[in-house]
């Protein structure tokens, strides 16, 4: 059996590959150990020969063994850390014909080594495992289903609420999403709108039974925390009543962590901005086997790029929160809805063009995105939305 060790070098959810000629596959930085050669000396070796770069740390992850061309190899591979001022090239332009950064998620598009394969599959499963344990810890419930989109975790919840006969489905006026009403329309539930204070919700507006379940975001439009989110779950314990908990914005708080259902998007423009993918999490074991039956798409695996993103949540919600404070002192002369209350977006209201205009143009002056309302998902009067959460 032929001996082999490479790196695993991966960033922002890319692994880098190069393209061997001989056999028009990609693989992985590495080569033959030679004589007595410690096999991390090798894919240190390996790794300056073929790209000109040193590995700042490398850290054993595994072998895997695999045929090719009638020879059977024992592949060894360390994950890698390079230093960020390294700019690795093709050294031996004879072996290797282009050099790649690949998206993790794409691995199944193209032709890869067998060893490069296995690791993969193996590296996924861990990353999976990994990105588990953090949302179980951050919704504070034992089960958890990745979905590709936070519409698709949306649409189990209320598919398993038609299920248990819960017909009236509770939903914001305002500070909610659109697919809430959407897909309880396609489902033939019954549509209760609840009354909020522009996107605050009031126990006292909430008339919950046992053939109830109620969506409540608890980061409503982004930008107010709904900080009796508690309250609201004794409530639907007292009335046998299913609370859903949207956490898209509130993911990292303690708001994120009440709720029967709890679902969210990792989409664009996202707290945990991943560009694709959702989950849902219940302590249920029936909801959860319900959800995995129903949940017939086929997922990316985009596990590594969502751990990146959880583990610097913490940081990004600072960011959010900072930006947040700082906005909202250099408009305090303005109508700023709920300015007291914590969130992430900052909505001000308006009562003419002029106040409108200087609005947007400190918007752009800040290279600040924003959207103007009345909408739905922010509020239903005039106002400027200034959208902290996409940056």
């Amino acid at each position: 059996m032929i001996e082999l060790s490479g790196c695993s070098i991966i960033e922002k959810g890319r692994i880098l590959l190069v393209k061997k000629k001989k056999e028009n596959h990609y693989e992985l930085p590495g080569g033959k150990v030679i004589g007595r050669e410690k096999i991390k000396d090798t894919a240190a070796r390996e790794l300056k020969e073929e790209l000109g770069i040193k590995a700042a740390r490398l850290d054993y992850f595994g072998s895997f063994d695999f045929s090719l061309n009638e020879r059977m190899f024992r592949s060894h591979i360390f994950l890698a850390e390079i230093d960020s001022n390294q700019e690795p090239r093709i050294l031996e332009p004879e072996f290797f014909s282009e050099m790649l950064w690949l998206p993790i998620r794409d691995h199944k598009q193209f032709r890869l080594s067998p060893n490069v394969e296995q690791f993969l599959v193996k590296y996924l499963e861990g990353m999976k495992k990994k990105c588990d344990s953090i949302l179980q810890n951050l919704t504070n419930k034992k089960h958890i289903l990745f979905t590709d989109r936070g519409n698709s975790s949306i649409w189990l919840a209320l598919k398993l609420m038609k299920k248990l006969g819960k017909s009236n489905i509770l939903m914001p006026d305002q500070g909610g999403w659109f697919t809430y009403r959407d897909f309880s329309k396609r489902l033939k539930l019954n549509i209760i709108t609840y009354k909020t204070d522009y996107g605050l919700v009031k126990i006292e507006n909430l008339s919950l039974d046992a053939n109830s379940a109620i969506f409540v975001n608890s980061l409503a439009g982004y930008f107010v925390e709904i900080q009796n989110i508690s309250e609201i779950q004794e409530l639907c314990r007292k009335k046998d009543a299913v609370l859903i908990n949207d956490v898209s914005g509130s993911i990292g708080s303690e708001l994120a962590k009440d709720g029967d259902i709890v679902l969210g998007s990792f989409g664009e423009g996202k707290p945990i901005n991943v560009e694709y993918g959702g989950f849902i999490a219940t302590d249920n074991k029936e909801f959860y086997d319900f959800f995995s039956g129903k949940l017939n798409k086929k997922l990316k695996e985009f596990y590594q790029e969502l751990y990146e993103k959880l583990i610097n949540l913490g940081k990004r919600r600072e960011f959010f929160s900072s930006l947040n404070k700082k906005i909202k002192e250099d408009l305090k002369e303005y109508n700023i809805v709920h300015r007291a209350i914590p969130g992430i977006n900052v909505v001000i209201r308006f009562s003419n063009e002029k106040e409108k205009e200087e609005l947007i143009g400190y918007c752009k002056k800040n290279n600040f995105e924003y959207r103007l309302c009345p909408r739905y998902n922010r509020i239903k009067e005039d106002a400027v939305s200034i959208e902290v959460k996409r940056l």
